[in-house]
């Protein structure tokens, strides 16, 4: 199963608490190599935009997060963010989350996981045309568990 996801998920991940969290088993799939997740090099570099940026995330020990992130950049796939093709339509639409469609599309992903809320309104746009799914953690785990 090839799927996309989003920084949100790692995100979710890094920061829950609790250890069966879905966005854990996500991560969990992918190490595991049970689910191949595709990334482009825009991705990593939002996740270290954000890592400065939210404070949340300043409580996280940076070693322990140095050491996920490396771990993260050895379980994904890199599609150069060059043979991605650009949409400024959908740039326009949704800012920069455009080159999670573009991966997907680019790779006949089976879906995008993620928390961003204007990709999740374009769920049915997306299942319709490009046959991709949008799906939260939480449903993703559902769906994957069936």
């Amino acid at each position: 199963m090839k799927v996309v996801t989003d920084s949100n998920v790692f995100f979710r991940a890094i920061l829950g608490r609790k250890a069966g969290t879905a966005s854990k088993s996500v991560i969990n799939l992918i190490r595991e190599g049970r689910v191949q997740s595709y990334t482009c090099d825009a991705l990593m570099g939002e996740i270290g935009r954000i890592v400065k940026s939210e404070p949340k995330l300043r409580r996280i020990d940076p070693v322990y997060f140095r050491q996920f992130m490396d771990d993260l950049d050895g379980w994904f796939s890199y599609v150069p963010m060059k043979n991605l093709e650009h949409d400024q339509k959908m740039l326009n639409r949704i800012g920069n989350d455009w080159y999670l469609i573009a991966i997907g599309r680019s790779i006949s992903a089976d879906c995008i996981i993620t928390y961003d809320k204007d990709l999740i309104s374009m769920k049915n746009e997306l299942e319709e045309k490009d046959n991709l799914e949008v799906l939260t953690s939480e449903e993703f785990i559902n769906s994957y568990r069936q």
